[in-house]
């Protein structure tokens, strides 16, 4: 018996982190470092 799979592929709309570059929707939202995801505000204090 075979099982149907589906998959379908969208754009990220989310912005890089220029750290880590992952694609967060919390990028830019620190105001203290504008352009990285919060771990990565944690992370460089």
């Amino acid at each position: 018996m075979l099982n149907a799979l589906a998959a379908t592929v969208e754009v990220c709309t989310n912005p890089k982190c220029e750290r880590c570059w992952r694609l967060l929707p919390d990028v830019g939202t620190h105001p203290e470092q504008p352009t990285l995801c919060g771990r990565c505000v944690e992370a460089v204090g």
